[in-house]
């Protein structure tokens, strides 16, 4: 009985030891996962940072594009009313000369008028 007794003892300390060597894999296991999770969660908050970089940027970029476009719409319309004055001087000017040339004409009748009479 004291040998069957032992062999039981022993046997139940190689099933304890397996059991403790299982649990030490299942552990060592339960670790690698959490590391593969983390690594993935830090892959996809990196990823949603990027993509929020990238959106920030595309909408930095999209207002820089509008602010040089408003920028230019802006000088045109500076360029357009000059232009318009100029032409307004233009013919401000072109109207006056003609009221010269007809006061000129209109003088000159007037002389050729009372030549005629003298």
């Amino acid at each position: 009985m004291a040998i069957e007794h032992k062999e039981k003892l022993i046997k139940q300390e190689k099933e304890e030891e397996e059991k403790r060597k299982l649990e030490a894999e299942q552990l060592a296991m339960q670790v690698e996962l959490k590391k593969i999770e983390e690594k993935e969660l830090q892959r996809q908050r990196e990823g949603r940072n990027q993509n929020t970089l990238g959106a920030r940027t595309n909408k930095a970029d999209f207002n820089n594009r509008l602010d040089e476009l408003r920028y230019k719409r802006y000088m045109d319309e500076i360029e357009r009313k000059e232009r318009q004055r100029d032409l307004e001087t233009e013919t401000k000017k072109i109207a006056q000369k003609t009221l010269l040339i007809d006061e000129v004409e209109r003088m000159k009748e007037i002389k050729t008028q009372k030549a005629l009479n003298n």
